[in-house]
C-alpha cells in the first residue's frame, strides 16, 4: 500500500450516498490497485477488471479515474508504471454523454503496461450502451485502441464490436479518415482528426491543420482549450519543424484562455498554460491562477485547488507570501491544517453516512472545528475510527516535518535558491539512484528555471534519473527538445518524450547516439526504448501502424549502428 490508509476504501465507496465522496473513495481504491506495490500486480489488476470495473457504471469509472491524481494511495507514481491521469483537470460537462480528453489521456498512459484494463473499460462502456447515447465517440475509441502498442490488447475484439466493417478494409487508415468526415460535432471531429494524425504519416500535417481549423467552431472554451493542447502535443511528435503552425496553436491557446469563465476552470487553464512558456510568461499565468483562487468562496473546491497550486507557487517568494496570507485568513481551522499537510488530505471529504455493517466510519471536513455546530451521528465506533484516521495523518505529517530537509520537494526548492550547494544535489541524486526522480510539475518548473539561467551543467548529473513527466509538463519537455542545442538537455528530452509515448522520427538520431553513451543509465534507457527486457523475441511488440512509416525509415537509415535492428510489426495496412 503506497499511501498507508488503514482501510479498504472500496467498502466506504459502496456505502456512501454523496456522489463526489463516492468518486473520491473509488479513486483511492483504483489508485491502490493500479499503482500499488503488491507483488501480484498483474493478477490484482485482472481481478479489478473482472470484479469491479466490468460491473461499474461509465460515469463512476470516468469520474473516479480522473480523481486518481488527488489520491493519497498513489502518493507518488510507482516507477514501473506511468502516471494514470492529469494532475490539473477541468470540470466535466455533465450535460454531455462525453468521454473527456483527460480520460483518454488516462487510458493512453495506462495502456503501456496494462492494456487489458483499457480493453475492459471500453467493453464496459459498450455493454452499458454508452456509445448508443453518443455514437460519435465510436471512431475516437477505435483510434484509441489502434494506438495501443502492447500485444496484450484485444484491439480486434474492440473493432469487431464497435466498427465491424473495419475488418473488411484494405486501406484501414483511409477508411478511418472517411469515417471521421461523417462526424458532425466539430469537437469530436477535431479530436478524431488529431488522433488519426498520430498514425497517418502521409497526411499527418493535413489532419492536424484540419483539426486546428475546426477548433474555431468549438463553442465551449474549455473543450477548445483541451483540443488545442492535444494538437500542440501531437505536432511535436509528428511535424516538429512546423514552427509557424506551433506558434499559431500557442496564440490560439492564449486567446481561448481569455474566454474561459468559472473560477475552477479558469484556474486550471492558467496553470496548464503556464507550462507553455518560461520566466515571466509562466509567472504571469500562475499569478492569474492565484488571483482567481483568492476570489473564490471558502469551500472544499477552493481548499483542494490551494493544495494543488501550492507546490508551484512555492517557487516564487512574492507569490508564496500572497498564498500564505490567503491560507492564514481561512475561517475554518481544519482547512488550514489540510493545506499544510499531506496525509491529512484524506480527511478532506464530506461526512460519510455509513451503516454499522460498514465500520460506522465518519470522516468530517469540519473535524475539531470549534465553530461547527453540526450534530455528529452517535455511532459506537465513530470516535475511535475518526481518531484513528486523524492519528495516521498527523503521525505521517509529523514524520515529514521532522525529515523535511530530506523531503524531495523541499530539496528542489533549496536547489533553485542555492544552485551551488552541492549537498542538495547529492541528496536529490541519492533519491534518484533509489527511486528515480519523477518530473512532477514542480520539478519541471525548477529544472526549466535553472536551464533558463544557464545552470544546466550544475544539475546535469541528475538528468539520467529524471523520469515520467506528467501530462501537463510535456510542453516544457518539448521545448527542451526543440529549442536547446545543449546535448545533455536534448538527450533528456528525447528520452522523456519517447518513454511517454513511443519512439518518433525526430528523436531517432538522438536515441541512437545514446546507445553509445558513456553514461550507463542513459544508455540503458535508450536500449529499453527499442528492446524492452520483458519482450518476447519471437513476438515483436512494436507495430509499424503505430510508429509510422517516417519513423521506420529513419531507423533503417541507422542499420550500421546496431548489429541487430529492433523488431517491429510491419502490418500498417492490416491492423
Amino acid at each position: 500500500n503506497s499511501g498507508g490508509l488503514p482501510i479498504d476504501t472500496r467498502i466506504l465507496a459502496e456505502a456512501v450516498d454523496n456522489v463526489e465522496d463516492k468518486y473520491s473513495l473509488y479513486a483511492e481504491y483504483f489508485a491502490f490497485q493500479i499503482a500499488g506495490t503488491a507483488h501480484s500486480f498483474q493478477y490484482q489488476v485482472a481481478v479489478l477488471c473482472d470484479k469491479c470495473i466490468s460491473a461499474t457504471e461509465p460515469d463512476l469509472i470516468m469520474n473516479s479515474f480522473l480523481k486518481i491524481s488527488d489520491t493519497i494511495q498513489i502518493y507518488r507514481p510507482v516507477r514501473g508504471y506511468p502516471w494514470v491521469t492529469d494532475m490539473f483537470t477541468f470540470k466535466l460537462n455533465n450535460d454531455d454523454d462525453d468521454i473527456p480528453i483527460a480520460m483518454f489521456n488516462c487510458l493512453e498512459n495506462i495502456n503501456t503496461n496494462i492494456a487489458y484494463l483499457v480493453d475492459t473499460i471500453s467493453e464496459t462502456f459498450r455493454k452499458k450502451e454508452y456509445f448508443n447515447k453518443n455514437p460519435e465517440l465510436i471512431p475516437l475509441v477505435v483510434l484509441l485502441h489502434f494506438g495501443i502498442i502492447s500485444k496484450d490488447s484485444d484491439r480486434f475484439g474492440i473493432y469487431k464490436n464497435l466498427l465491424p466493417e473495419l475488418a473488411e478494409q484494405s486501406d484501414v487508415k483511409e477508411f478511418l479518415f472517411e469515417t471521421i468526415q461523417s462526424i458532425c460535432n466539430p469537437y469530436y471531429k477535431s479530436r478524431a482528426l488529431y488522433q488519426l494524425a498520430e498514425f497517418y504519416d502521409k497526411k499527418s500535417y493535413e489532419l492536424l491543420n484540419e483539426s486546428f481549423i475546426l477548433t474555431k467552431n468549438i463553442q465551449k472554451p474549455t473543450l477548445k482549450f483541451q483540443v488545442l493542447e492535444k494538437i500542440f502535443s501531437i505536432v511535436h511528435y509528428k511535424e516538429v519543424d512546423r514552427t509557424l503552425f506551433i506558434q499559431n496553436i500557442l496564440d490560439e491557446l492564449i486567446l481561448t484562455f481569455d474566454n474561459i469563465d468559472g473560477f475552477h476552470n479558469r484556474i486550471i487553464a492558467s496553470i496548464r498554460l503556464s507550462f507553455y512558456g518560461s520566466g515571466e510568461f509562466r509567472k504571469k499565468y500562475l499569478a492569474i491562477a492565484l488571483e482567481t483562487l483568492d476570489r473564490m468562496d471558502e469551500d472544499n473546491e477552493k481548499i483542494k485547488l490551494i493544495i494543488k497550486l501550492k507546490p508551484l507557487i512555492s517557487i516564487y517568494d512574492d507569490l508564496l507570501i500572497k498564498l500564505n496570507e490567503m491560507i492564514a485568513t481561512l475561517k475554518n481551522k481544519m482547512h488550514n491544517y489540510f493545506v499544510n499537510s499531506y496525509y491529512g488530505r484524506i480527511l478532506f471529504i464530506e461526512t460519510l453516512n455509513i451503516p454499522k455493517s460498514n465500520l460506522n466510519l465518519d470522516i468530517s471536513q469540519n473535524l475539531e472545528n470549534e465553530d461547527d455546530n453540526k450534530e455528529i451521528v452517535d455511532l459506537p465506533n465513530y470516535i475511535e475510527l475518526q481518531s484513528l484516521f486523524l492519528l495516521i495523518a498527523q503521525l505521517n505529517d509529523t514524520k515529514l516535518v521532522i525529515d523535511q530537509t530530506e523531503n524531495t520537494d523541499h530539496l528542489w526548492i533549496h536547489l533553485l535558491k542555492d544552485t551551488d550547494n552541492q549537498s542538495n544535489i547529492d541528496k536529490i541524486l541519492t533519491i534518484g539512484l533509489h527511486d528515480g526522480i519523477f518530473l512532477t510539475p514542480q520539478v519541471a518548473i525548477i529544472v526549466d528555471e535553472l536551464i533558463e539561467k544557464g545552470k544546466e551543467d550544475h544539475i546535469s548529473m541528475l538528468f539520467p534519473y529524471i523520469i515520467k513527466p506528467s501530462n501537463e509538463v510535456l510542453p516544457v519537455v518539448q521545448r527542451w527538445f526543440t529549442q536547446y542545442n545543449n546535448n545533455q538537455i536534448k538527450n533528456l528530452a528525447a528520452l522523456l518524450l519517447t518513454e511517454a509515448k513511443h519512439v518518433f522520427e525526430s528523436a531517432i538520431d538522438t536515441i541512437i547516439d545514446l546507445l553509445k553513451s558513456d553514461n550507463d543509465q542513459m544508455r540503458y534507457r535508450a536500449q529499453r526504448i527499442f528492446q524492452h527486457p520483458e519482450r518476447d523475441v519471437k513476438e515483436p511488440s512494436k507495430r509499424l501502424s503505430v510508429l509510422g512509416e517516417k519513423t521506420m525509415m529513419k531507423i533503417l537509415e541507422h542499420t550500421l549502428v546496431k548489429e541487430h535492428l529492433p523488431r517491429f510489426y510491419t502490418t500498417y495496412v492490416k491492423i
